[in-house]
């Protein structure tokens, strides 16, 4: 093994006692052979038994988690590698020693990083080529395998494969696996596993930890733990779209460690919006439970707050000690109950579901007030769902818009209604669907070069293919898009017909940041009722568009007259002016706990 000048450099950086191993990233020396190992150690299960392979590093900056780092070409901290190793091998003479140090460092709480900025150079096999025979090698390995996979797999694996590997083993293997000490040893191994703060249920997400600053550079700024349910990046939906702009904000004066959900929904576009955090884990393991309409809200808590990820928020608190655990939806609140710690915990309620029915409250708003208040700040998007929140310190930190992201062009000449909401968000498809046929056949009529665009989102072509008012002449469906702002331009007018929601919709005011005129339900424009310009025309029902709707488009004066919303209400509404709200949220938090700890 040769090591580049900078190898031992780029390690040291890694180093924090929650890090247990830093891997080096392995060339061969022979450049013409097949890239065997990359120093990226992963373990899969295949056909129910354990397999090692190394991946090929993504980029050549990010470091990443991995389950293991090989003994050859990583750093280790000694004195746990001292604990994990004890006074005996029990895979000697060679392999899968270093797969068992890293799958009880991962139990223990601890993390194994790859760094692909340190370099190695490597002969594979170059030291036990030179003592043993290539048979006599693949039989250890395959023997170690299998002594790996009953020391330490509680959960993975089946048995019935093992079963079979064990009776096409080789007679000494069979004898080395059955002699007493060994079969001592993997009661023992077993035993301290069951016993370690961590299983290895969640240890295939570990590849999907990316790190951006080592945790010494964590030291000149407070950190922030925020978990998510959802997928955030590229901020496709309401909720990823508020987080996005205020994680921007945050970064600034804290160092933010995300923590999410639903890893399969992250594509590799994502990743350039990891920049500005410090680490991101991905993890996923959430089980397909009811579906959101049928759900009780109890059901769906007890559905995101699955063990998987409720296990990786104890480890990285317990890691990283943060100033702040941010936790983001109603549907995660029952996190709370993994607290350790003093560090301050807020939830964000991006929609309170609550009945406001304080004398009569409903098993299901029991249930969440009961966890709300567990926590030290409750954030909330509108002044109306502050008002259903009783008992807690409920703060008001606004959906918003960045202003500048939406120049402003003038609507002349577009005869386009635009329409955005995600169809799998029912009240989205239940209130367009009213607008299609009660509203848009009449305003076709006076308006024949009338087009309706909906953004429906993820899956909307399917949603919408079954459903006859989606055919009709002029309207137009399209899936999720990236970009909603040339849309917005090309627009007339939006229209937000909905029913039945809470918090607030982000897609109002970015229709008004644009300068497009907006009709509403009165429940679809909560959040922006309070000073609102004459660009949010909001009704009681949706039937009741049809009129302004028809003036705004014929009447080209009009509505280049009311379209542009006032300055003032832009700023107060900006992400710039909720990112200052939330964090003098946290400089509070944080300096109440300081005192209480003084």
């Amino acid at each position: 093994m040769v090591l580049d000048r900078f190898a031992l450099r780029e390690v040291l950086r890694w180093r924090s006692p929650h890090v247990f191993a830093v891997a080096s990233q392995i060339f061969m020396k022979d450049p013409r052979r097949r890239r065997e190992e990359t120093g990226w150690g992963f373990f899969r299960i295949n056909d129910g038994f354990i397999e090692l392979f190394d991946a090929t590093p993504e980029d050549q900056e990010t470091t990443r988690g991995a389950h293991y780092a090989g003994g050859g070409s990583s750093l280790f901290q000694r004195r746990l590698l001292d604990r994990i190793i004890g006074k005996r091998d029990p895979y000697r003479p060679f392999y899968w020693e270093d797969a068992e140090w890293g799958i009880e460092a991962w139990k223990r709480g601890f993390e194994v990083l790859f760094c692909p900025a340190s370099r190695a150079w490597h002969t594979h096999r170059a030291t036990v080529a030179a003592f043993h025979t290539p048979e006599e090698i693949r039989r250890i390995f395959n023997r170690n395998a299998c002594h790996f996979q009953f020391r330490n797999l509680l959960q993975l694996g089946r048995i019935g494969a093992m079963r079979l590997r064990l009776l096409a083993m080789h007679q000494e293997s069979l004898l080395y696996l059955a002699a007493p000490r060994n079969l001592l040893d993997i009661f023992i191994a077993k035993l301290r596993s069951a016993l370690h703060p961590f299983d290895e249920t969640g240890i295939e997400y570990v590849h999907h930890k990316f790190y951006q600053v080592p945790a010494a550079g964590l030291k000149d700024k407070p950190v922030i733990l925020f978990v998510s349910p959802y997928a955030i990046f590229p901020p496709l939906h309401g909720g990823a779209i508020r987080m996005h702009h205020l994680l921007r904000s945050l970064c600034r004066p804290y160092h933010v460690i995300l923590l999410s959900d639903e890893v399969s929904a992250y594509p590799e576009a994502a990743r350039k919006f990891f920049a500005p955090l410090a680490s991101v884990h991905l993890v996923g393991g959430r089980k397909e439970g009811p579906s959101t309409h049928n759900a009780s809200r109890i059901e769906r808590i007890k559905n995101h707050c699955h063990p998987i990820l409720a296990a990786e928020l104890r480890r990285l608190a317990a890691a990283y000690n943060p100033a702040l655990v941010q936790i983001e939806f109603t549907e995660l609140a029952g996190l709370v109950r993994n607290r350790i710690g003093t560090a301050p915990w807020a939830v964000t309620l991006h929609d309170v579901l609550l009945s406001g029915n304080r004398d009569s409250l409903a098993k299901e708003d029991q249930h969440e007030l009961c966890l709300i208040h567990k926590f030290d700040a409750a954030i909330v998007c509108s002044r109306e769902d502050q008002e259903l929140v009783s008992g807690t310190k409920a703060v008001l930190v606004p959906n918003g818009a960045a202003a500048e992201e939406f120049p402003y062009v003038s609507s002349r000449g577009s005869q386009m209604i635009l329409f955005m909401g995600a169809f799998r968000y029912q009240p989205n498809l239940e209130g367009i669907q009213l607008f299609l046929e009660r509203v848009y056949p009449t305003l076709r009529q006076k308006v024949p070069e009338l087009q309706l665009w909906l953004l429906g989102g993820k899956d909307a072509l399917e949603i919408a293919g079954s459903i006859g008012c989606f055919k009709m002449p002029g309207v137009t469906v399209y899936n999720a898009v990236p970009d909603v702002r040339a849309f917005i331009q090309r627009s007339a007018v939006t229209i937000n017909p909905i029913y039945g929601n809470r918090g607030s919709s982000i897609k109002v005011i970015e229709s008004l940041a644009a300068g497009r005129a907006c009709i509403s339900t009165m429940e679809g424009a909560r959040g922006f009722l309070e000073r609102r310009p004459a660009a949010l025309i909001a009704l009681p029902k949706i039937e009741d568009f049809r009129d302004p709707l028809e003036r705004l488009l014929l009447d080209a004066e009009y509505r280049f007259s009311i379209e542009r919303a006032p300055q003032d209400f832009l700023e107060e509404h900006s992400w710039r002016n909720s990112g200052r709200k939330l964090i003098e949220l946290y400089q509070e938090c944080i300096h109440r706990e300081d005192s209480n700890n003084a």
